[in-house]
């Protein structure tokens, strides 16, 4: 058991291990039984650039567990030019240490698909889809934050 606690509860250790298995390190704790909860941060709405909007039906979101940022989106409205905005500059504390080149590929429809990245700052941009086209972008990463 640690002797330092966490900063949103001085009543819990930052790290703590019983004898049946059970504990917590951080934000996460284990049950007796293995099962592993993490309250994290919880998720925040995605703020998005100007003309972007979620595509019917999704919420674009974020959210911290320990230092691994999560970010889950699908808009439409992203230009087709390179370096496009998708998003706003996310926090401090949900940053990456240093620009993030092809976080991931998206699916703007069956046969064009666009790259994404993160600049230090935070801003989430596409970049040019395969074939050009404006379309929508449905993406799932994370990173961890530096």
């Amino acid at each position: 058991r640690s002797e330092s606690t966490m900063p949103s509860d001085s009543s819990k250790p930052i790290f703590d291990v019983k004898g049946d298995g059970s504990g917590r390190f951080g934000t996460m704790e284990v049950s007796g039984a293995g099962v592993v909860t993490d309250a994290g941060s919880g998720w925040t709405n995605l703020p998005l650039a100007s003309g972007v909007t979620n595509f019917s039906g999704y919420t674009s979101r974020y959210c911290k567990i320990g230092n691994v940022v999560y970010v889950q989106f699908r808009v439409s409205g992203v230009a087709s030019a390179a370096g496009s905005d998708i998003s706003t500059a996310l926090p401090a504390g949900y940053l990456p240490g240093f620009d993030i080149l092809d976080v991931g590929w998206g699916a703007v429809d069956e046969a064009v698909h666009a790259r994404i990245y993160i600049a230090g700052g935070g801003i989430i941009r596409s970049g040019a889809p395969t074939s050009g086209t404006t379309g929508d972008r449905f993406y799932s990463f994370s990173f961890v934050a530096g």
